[in-house]
C-alpha cells in the first residue's frame, strides 16, 4: 500500500505530493485526511504530513520510505477539502501543507494537560507522615514555582499520574491538580531584537556593526538584522548574552495593524514605470494565470509599479469576479510597508497568506 502525502516545511519550488509506503500494521489507520509522521531527507528528520490519497500498489523496485506513525484516529479533512488543496496551491502560490493548515480545525493543536502544584495552605512538612514516593512528590512540587505537569513528574521521578501516592495527596488536599490547554505546536512567532542603549562593554567589529545598526533603526527582526548587516545569528545572540541587545518574540498576525494616516499611494509613474505596468496589465488579459519577475535596483520604483497595476486594472473596469487577482510574494509586500499600502488601496480586497518556514 502506498500513500501520497503533503509534507510540512517544504519550499514552494520543491513542493509536491510525496509517495511513502504504508507498513502493514498501519494500513487500516492510514486514510486520506489523517495526519502522519514520516522520515524526510538525508537525515530522516521527523515531519508531519497529511495523507492526500492511498493506493494498493506494491511499490516494488522503488526506494520508498515508510510512514512512521498515525496522529489522528479519524480523518480531519473530507474528500472535498482534500480536492481543494492542490487548487489552493496553484491559486494562492502556497505549499500543499500550507493549504492543509488553514483547513484544519483551530482546536486540533490543543490537548488537555494536567498540572500539579502544592496547596498554599499546606504546612505539615513532617517527613515521617508520608511514604517515600509521596515525599518525593512534595519536595519536587515545592521546588517548582509553577508546579509540574504529569509528564514532568514522570520524567523527573518516574511516577505515573495513576500513582496511588499521587492520588492520596490529591485526596487529602496536599496537592492540587489543574487542567490547562497546551498547544502541541507553538503559535507562530517572530524573533525581534533591540539595542540596550546604555551598554558600554567591549564588542568585536562585527558585533559593534550590528549594535550600531540597532541603535540607528530601533527594533527589527533577528532575520532582518542578519540580512542587512551580514552578521550571523550567532553574533546577534552573543550581543544579547553580553547585555548589548535584547531578543524577544512577538506573535505573527494574519492581518497587520493598519495605520492609514501615513500611507500614500503613488499618483503618477515615470515613462519607464508605465511601460512595465502596461506589460503587466496585458498579461492580466491572458487566458491562463501568468507569473512575472519585476527586476530593478533598490530605489528604482518597483513598489510603485506593484501598487499601480491592480489599481489601474480596477479603474479600467477590467476586473471581473473570479478573475484578475494579483498575488505578490512576501518580499514584495515587506518593502516599505507594502502590505499596509495594499490594504489602504484595497481595504476589502487585500488579503495576507501566511506561510510558515
Amino acid at each position: 500500500m502506498l500513500a501520497q502525502l503533503a509534507l510540512e516545511n517544504t519550499t514552494y519550488r520543491f513542493d509536491k505530493p510525496f509517495t511513502y509506503s504504508v507498513p502493514q500494521a498501519l494500513e487500516t489507520a492510514v486514510r486520506p485526511g489523517v495526519r502522519v509522521t514520516v522520515p524526510f531527507g538525508a537525515g530522516n528528520r521527523t515531519r508531519v504530513a497529511m495523507v492526500l490519497s492511498t493506493s494498493y500498489e506494491s511499490g516494488a523496485g522503488q526506494k520508498l520510505k515508510a510512514i512512521a506513525s498515525v496522529l489522528d484516529k479519524e480523518p480531519l479533512l473530507d474528500d472535498e477539502m482534500l480536492a481543494l488543496i492542490p487548487w489552493m496551491k496553484s491559486r494562492c502560490f502556497c505549499t500543499l501543507y500550507d493549504a492543509v493548515k488553514v483547513m484544519i480545525p483551530a482546536g486540533i493543536g490543543y490537548k488537555l494537560v494536567n498540572r500539579y502544584r502544592m496547596n498554599a495552605a499546606f504546612k505539615n512538612y513532617d517527613r515521617e507522615a508520608f511514604t517515600d514516593t509521596a515525599w518525593q512528590i512534595i519536595v519536587a512540587l515545592t521546588a517548582a514555582k509553577n508546579g509540574l505537569t504529569g509528564a514532568e513528574l514522570t520524567e523527573r521521578l518516574g511516577i505515573e499520574e495513576k500513582s496511588s501516592d499521587l492520588f492520596s495527596l490529591l485526596e487529602n488536599g496536599t496537592v492540587i491538580r489543574e487542567n490547562a490547554a497546551s498547544r502541541n505546536a507553538a503559535d507562530a512567532t517572530t524573533r525581534m531584537v533591540c539595542a540596550v542603549p546604555d551598554f558600554s562593554g567591549k564588542l568585536t567589529p562585527k558585533q559593534q556593526s550590528a549594535f550600531d545598526t540597532l541603535c540607528a533603526i530601533g527594533t527589527v527582526t533577528v532575520r532582518e538584522l542578519s540580512y542587512y548587516t551580514g552578521v550571523s545569528v550567532g553574533i546577534i545572540r552573543t550581543l544579547a548574552d553580553k547585555g548589548a541587545a535584547e531578543i524577544f518574540e512577538v506573535e505573527r498576525f494574519r492581518r497587520p495593524k493598519q495605520e492609514m494616516a501615513d500611507i500614500r499611494l503613488p499618483q503618477t509613474l515615470s515613462a519607464e514605470q508605465m511601460n512595465v505596468a502596461n506589460d503587466i496589465l496585458r498579461e492580466c488579459d491572458a487566458a491562463e494565470p501568468m507569473v512575472g519577475l519585476l527586476y530593478g535596483v533598490t530605489g528604482s520604483g518597483k513598489t510603485a509599479v506593484f501598487l499601480h497595476s491592480p489599481c489601474a486594472y480596477c479603474w479600467q473596469g477590467r476586473h471581473r469576479h473570479g478573475a484578475g487577482d494579483f498575488s505578490y510574494p512576501a518580499d514584495a509586500c515587506r518593502v516599505y510597508g507594502g502590505v499596509r499600502r495594499y490594504r489602504c488601496g484595497f481595504p476589502q480586497r487585500a488579503f495576507c497568506w501566511r506561510a510558515h518556514g
